[in-house]
């Protein structure tokens, strides 16, 4: 049976992913976002003139020295010099050093981690229903990984705590026509992913974040965090994990975003 868990108004005027109207953030992710689309026009403009010159720097005395290098061409440029892979970057991405918030509806506060279950239900040959401390007496795993927003920002090195989803799974014993899984956070927020993408070993449900509690507007107590996605595949504030035998889209999804968001084939929105 498939959970049904109730959306809040504040979700339905998030209709379009990608607007601006409805759009609430901190002051960081205000600072990223505005500065990548203040170059965005420079950036299509050089591009489209000088399209063969790859990251090359501008040859002094040439017209396109007369034009200023776009912003995600400048951050590819900045990243070379400091020796950081660049096939680490997925198309249409930026690094930045900060960790923008973009949140659907209110950050929800628990008084307690005590305040706090998993579910994991479905497909599922025992229903398990587990508290934070009996989550933190599983097996840790910490990794480090970079993750990458739609939004076009991506932060590098980035380490995790946590369990891995594959473990949580086989402890409820999966069955075998099951095929998805569905996470299910607060206020009704959904995500949906394949059943061989969750049972990656980079696949967390984590509690820690550069070694400490997580914070409330990164998903505290407990969040998913699953690097080979797009962040929002990740849900903050997780609440259970559903086994299903078919595939169900969730909030992003059935507003317009890709249904497997890959970041490297830059898979951000539904062909639809």
């Amino acid at each position: 049976m498939r959970l049904n868990h109730r959306r809040p108004a504040m979700e339905r005027a998030w209709v379009l992913p990608l607007s601006l109207k409805g759009r609430t953030a901190s002051s960081s992710e205000n600072d990223d976002w505005s500065i990548a689309w203040a170059w965005r026009i420079r950036y299509t403009v050089t591009r489209a003139m000088f399209p063969t010159e790859g990251l090359r720097a501008p040859v002094e005395g040439s017209r396109r020295s007369l034009l200023l290098v776009g912003f995600f061409e400048r951050n590819r440029l900045e990243l070379a010099a400091k020796g950081i892979d660049l096939s680490r970057l997925p198309p249409g991405q930026y690094a930045t050093e900060r960790f923008p918030v973009l949140t659907v509806g209110d950050v929800p506060h628990y008084r307690s981690p005590d305040d706090w279950s998993l579910e994991i239900t479905g497909l599922v040959e025992s229903p398990l229903s587990l508290g934070f401390d009996e989550l933190c007496a599983m097996t840790a795993v910490t990794m480090t990984a970079d993750i990458h927003c739609v939004t076009k920002w991506s932060k590098f090195d980035t380490t995790w705590t946590g369990v891995r989803l594959s473990d949580l799974l086989d402890l409820a014993g999966v069955r075998p026509d099951a095929t998805h899984v569905i996470q299910h956070a607060e206020y009704g927020y959904s995500t949906n992913l394949a059943l061989e993408q969750v049972r990656q070993p980079d696949v967390l449900v984590a509690y820690a974040y550069e070694g400490q509690p997580l914070d409330p507007e990164h998903g505290a107590p407990v969040r998913t965090v699953v690097p080979h996605r797009y962040f929002w595949k990740s849900a903050k504030w997780l609440r259970a994990l559903e086994v299903t035998d078919e595939d169900h889209p969730g909030f992003w999804e059935e507003n317009g975003y890709h249904n497997d968001g890959d970041p490297f084939g830059e898979q951000r929105h539904s062909a639809g």
